[in-house]
């Protein structure tokens, strides 16, 4: 097929053709968009690549499949915001442009396919400087184990002060984090920025160690039809 398009497209100096794996290969330095039909299967390691590396694409329009592209959107299209949802939203904006009906495909496909857009935020809604520290608190909240959020971070916020919080911004103190919106992490963060390093150190790497946990994981996805998959797991 490389060599087709090579052909068709000879003569046209502002297209480059590449035959190369997109999670392996650099990203653009300068400014950049990004349009693509992409595999269903790595949905979510394409978006991490174009969400989180250092050059992120000023937009991206991306065809996929509705259930995951709901995990990235989050509420209020979504019951609930997903702990992606909440660690990206700060940084880039998430929309569905458009639903495809099965009959654009051919053959039809058995799931519901939609127009995702990804625009990254010209002023982000966390400093850029904080970034780490963000991104450790909510993946840090999402993996206690306890029933709601002022719970899950007393050894980090005392709860008294996260019940306060909740009732001057609004939302519920017994709320899980997936409940909460993108207006009360914001808030949360604002607290947590202001403690003592004692207490951030308690989140610090959790996302960090996340990313290596969930890599190995993808990799073995992108590996299971090799009969020796397991090999891959470390």
């Amino acid at each position: 097929m490389l060599n087709k398009l090579s052909e068709k497209f000879r003569t046209e100096r502002l297209l480059e053709l590449r035959n190369e794996d997109f999670l392996n290969c650099d990203l653009p330095s300068y400014s950049y968009k990004v349009f693509s039909n992409i595999p269903f299967n790595i949905t979510s390691s394409i978006i991490k690549k174009l969400t989180l590396e250092a050059s992120p694409p000023e937009d991206s329009y991306l065809i996929v499949q509705k259930e995951a592209a709901m995990r990235f959107v989050g509420k209020p299209l979504d019951s609930k915001n997903s702990q992606l949802a909440i660690v990206l939203a700060p940084w880039f904006e998430f929309r569905f442009i458009h639903q495809f009906r099965p009959s654009d495909f051919s053959p039809r496909p058995n799931v519901d396919i939609v127009f995702l857009g990804i625009r990254k935020r010209k002023e982000p809604l966390v400093d850029n400087k904080n970034k780490d520290k963000y991104r450790d608190l909510v993946i840090y909240a999402f993996s206690q184990t306890k029933p709601n959020i002022s719970e899950g971070l007393s050894k980090v916020i005392d709860k008294q002060s996260v019940i306060k919080l909740a009732e001057k911004v609004g939302f519920s103190p017994n709320a899980k984090p997936s409940e909460l919106d993108l207006e009360d992490w914001i808030s949360l963060f604002g607290l947590f920025i202001d403690l003592p390093d004692k207490q951030q150190n308690i989140v610090r790497g959790s996302f960090a160690k996340q990313l290596e946990q969930q890599k190995d994981i993808e990799k073995i996805n992108r590996t299971r039809i090799d009969k020796n998959w397991r090999n891959y797991r470390h």
